[in-house]
């Protein structure tokens, strides 16, 4: 499934780039046919679980989780426009926590939740939902700063003026990189355990974005191979990781939790993705450069800030990997 996930992220960027320099609108329909066709392809083709048990959906948690987080990643991403002191802002992020603690409690205490807070506060898939929100975090950057890298202009100070086919082509083999390492995380996790192949591929996403960081901060031009190499390396670890992640989860629950638990992880990993768009995207938006027609581009500061935050977060993923306990190392 991590292999499938390099796959269609490795189709998807030419298609996507084609797509929206005729009409950025048809790229959100086509996006909306994908989903679609695969909701129908799960409905029709893919098998019921055996250990499937009847439960009544909580719409009521589902709302709860849902309020929280809109109210808390908004004002994050909308913080350096509307003002951090602003009352919107405050306000939004003071309903957001307490929505969010409410929502705790009450999941705490129903005997069928959205989300099993007593399962997951267990030390192995605790530690391992942190690894997956930080890998979901330091995966965030890669999709958007190669891609400005190679399209903004290079009056920018950081960029070389590629058309965004070209740029979407460049990117592929960072995909495809993804696919193979999703078997090299499984073989890591076979001989040496999940938390160590974790652990590695926190290391391998560090090793991209410390590459990344070198020539901005010594003031070079980052070259299209350069970038190419830098996508391949994060895609690298971030392949490995994923492909371990479900199998130190099934390690830790029981068997009949193990769909309800990996669903868990998926969403945290999601949700790291989603305080990065916010934090990555404020940094990149706040730190800029403004060429003679007014358009603006990320500065170098905003590059080194976004690759920062994602090079702290991949190494809270080898942190939170070493400490797994070593019983929830199994082979993938």
């Amino acid at each position: 499934m991590s292999a499938a996930l390099g796959v269609g992220g490795a189709l998807g960027l030419p298609v996507a780039a084609g797509i929206a320099q005729r009409d950025w609108h048809a790229l959100f329909w086509a996006a909306a046919g994908f989903g679609l066709v695969c909701l129908i392809a799960v409905v029709a083709v893919v098998p019921e679980s055996p250990t499937y048990r009847e439960a009544r959906f909580d719409y009521l948690g589902a709302l709860g989780l849902v309020a929280a987080l809109t109210l808390l990643l908004v004002p994050l991403s909308k913080g350096a426009a509307w003002g951090w002191a602003s009352p919107r802002v405050v306000g939004m992020f003071v309903c957001g926590a307490a929505i969010f603690a409410a929502w705790t409690v009450y999941e705490w205490r129903r005997a069928h939740p959205l989300v099993d807070l007593r399962i997951n506060a267990t030390r192995a898939v605790a530690l391992t939902n942190a690894a997956s929100a930080a890998t979901g975090f330091a995966f965030f950057a890669i999709t958007v700063v190669p891609i400005l890298l190679l399209m903004a202009p290079s009056e920018s100070g950081n960029g070389n003026d590629l058309p965004m086919s070209a740029a979407g082509a460049l990117l592929m083999p960072g995909g495809l990189t993804m696919v193979g390492f999703a078997a090299v995380g499984a073989i890591l996790a076979k001989k040496f355990g999940g938390r160590i192949a974790l652990a590695a591929g926190g290391a391998m996403m560090a090793l991209g974005y410390v590459i990344a960081v070198l020539p901005l901060a010594a003031g070079w031009h980052v070259a299209p191979w350069y970038v190419v190499m830098i996508s391949c390396t994060v895609s690298a670890g971030i392949g490995a990781a994923y492909a371990v992640m479900p199998a130190l989860i099934m390690s830790a629950v029981p068997q009949r939790q193990t769909g309800e638990a990996n669903g868990v992880n998926s969403l945290v990993r999601s949700l790291g993705t989603s305080v990065a768009a916010a934090v990555v995207g404020m940094l990149l938006a706040h730190f800029v450069v403004i060429l003679d027609d007014g358009d603006a581009y990320p500065s170098t500061t905003g590059y080194l800030a976004a690759i920062g935050v994602s090079l702290a977060a991949c190494l809270v993923t080898i942190v939170c990997a070493v400490a797994i306990p070593a019983s929830a190392e199994t082979p993938s």
